[in-house]
């Protein structure tokens, strides 16, 4: 470690502020998520709105699919547990059936139809209007 700090302060030259060879390189303060034009800080907005509307909707259809396969695997036995298990994972089955579909739908919009041109938040970000 004092080899590190005395190389450290060796390459900067009088060891105070920054010499001619910067160790870690120039420092730069980071922009905020919605630096710049406002209507571009909406569209970023949607388009995380959406793309973590879809997220959360798949991770709750497989919270729901293992619900079911966890009352399924405690229900003992019992005619109505087990079916009451089935029908929970069977709705979480159809639930990301229609999600996946939904997915592949607007991807296909997005890429082969409008080409980028037209986004729904997905593949690229959403593009809203404005008058300059």
């Amino acid at each position: 470690m004092k080899y590190f700090a005395s190389q450290m302060i060796n390459s900067s030259g009088s060891g105070g502020g920054g010499g001619s060879t910067d160790l870690f390189g120039k420092i730069i303060a980071p922009q905020g998520l919605f630096a710049g034009d406002p209507a571009q800080a909406v569209s970023s907005l949607f388009t995380l709105g959406i793309r973590l509307f879809f997220i959360f909707s798949g991770v709750t259809a497989l919270i729901f699919m293992l619900r079911g396969a966890f009352d399924w695997i405690t229900s003992g036995g019992e005619k109505e547990k087990i079916s009451g298990a089935q029908q929970r994972i069977y709705n979480a089955f159809v639930g990301i059936l229609i999600l996946i579909s939904i997915l592949a739908l607007i991807a296909t919009l997005e890429g082969l139809v409008f080409k980028g041109a037209f986004c729904f938040g997905l593949t690229c970000a959403i593009k809203i209007p404005h008058v300059q």
